[in-house]
């Protein structure tokens, strides 16, 4: 549970190949495992924090899906059709990774299947000081021995 009292999640995909943890709180992986053929304990390729906690105090964004953006917005402005919109300042006057509000910080709907993990979020005009409404939509799979990511959106 986070601090707030949100129910947070965590999904797991497998195949015979690989192992994937995934919670909704940010699209986080948390966990990517190469299973062993025999007796062996499988290999271990990536681990993430070890409790909602750390992920809610984590500033280096680990494992996580960001956004609006993704990369750095200089002095937290940005021009859109000659409007001027002041975004949330997360890296001294800059804003970096979709703010304090982005998408890391959110707790997706998801849809969960054998073969996919189907993440969803609607951000609402106005969060982290952007304009207009959008829907995003992450699709988390394995394919043989590959981890795949597919990403989409729409704005109005």
């Amino acid at each position: 549970m986070l601090s707030d009292g949100t129910v947070a999640h965590l999904y797991q995909l497998e195949n015979e190949h690989l192992r994937v943890d995934v919670t909704d709180y940010g699209v986080r992986l948390v966990s990517l495992a190469l299973k062993q053929s025999g007796n062996g304990p499988d290999q271990q390729l990536i681990m993430g924090q070890f409790s909602l906690a750390e992920y809610e105090r984590d500033s280096t964004y680990a494992g996580a899906v960001v956004g609006r953006t993704c990369n750095r917005i200089a002095q937290s402005q940005v021009v859109l059709a000659g409007e001027t919109y002041t975004l949330e300042a997360n890296e001294d006057r800059h804003h970096l990774h979709g703010g304090l509000s982005g998408f890391h910080r959110r707790c997706w709907r998801v849809t969960a299947s054998p073969e996919s993990l189907l993440f969803e979020y609607e951000s609402p005009a106005g969060e982290g000081g952007y304009p207009g409404n959008v829907k995003v939509w992450v699709r988390i799979s394995l394919d043989e021995n590959a981890l795949r990511y597919e990403f989409g959106g729409t704005s109005d």
